[in-house]
């Protein structure tokens, strides 16, 4: 799943996707007879009727030699991401009431173990759906900052992610609103 949070003048607000009016978007693909592409709720409800042009858990291959073929039409983990990602564009876009051709700018959270190659191929399909991405972060990592705006605290602060498919844990010193990563690993779960 995606979940898009925007921060204008230090209001944060959660994104909603879809008829389900929902914050997460799911991170899915779907290419139709006609070679239309659906993302999110569409192309799960379409997936299950036809699952050979249905592709999920992409993420999972980021960074790999991996691809998919869906009615025709060729994807990689990337293209895939980029796929997901323009939807994101679209709807901050549209939130925001922004014009086309306004620059989005975001950080992107990805899992602790992605390593160098997973996240340069992350920024690429950010690049790639039109969004100027300012920073690759670790998700635990963007708990953490969220978590400091909120509580007055200095020390070391454990984050530990049960994410859908990862378990990843961060250990961070926080001084005033300074965080400094200590430590990370993460593991895909399969």
């Amino acid at each position: 799943n995606t979940l898009v949070c925007t921060n204008i003048r230090g209001k944060e607000k959660c994104l909603r996707f879809g008829d389900m009016d929902s914050e997460m978007l799911p991170s899915c693909l779907f290419v139709n007879d006609e070679q239309s592409i659906l993302i999110g709720e569409d192309a799960r409800e379409e997936g299950v009727l036809d699952p050979d042009n249905y592709i999920f858990s992409a993420k999972t291959y980021m960074g790999e030699n991996k691809s998919w073929t869906c009615n025709g039409l060729n994807f990689t983990p990337t293209t895939v991401a980029t796929e997901v990602l323009k939807v994101v564009r679209e709807k901050v876009v549209e939130e925001l009431k922004l014009g086309e051709d306004e620059s989005v700018d975001a950080v992107i959270t990805v899992p602790a173990y992605f390593n160098s190659k997973q996240r340069s191929e992350t920024k690429k399909a950010g690049e790639a759906a039109g969004i100027n991405v300012i920073r690759i972060i670790d998700e635990p990592t963007a708990a953490a900052v969220a978590f400091i705006d909120n509580v007055d605290t200095d020390g070391k602060v454990f984050v530990v992610d049960f994410g859908g498919g990862t378990f990843d844990a961060t250990l961070l010193s926080i001084d005033g609103k300074q965080i400094n990563i200590i430590g990370k690993n993460g593991v895909h779960n399969t």
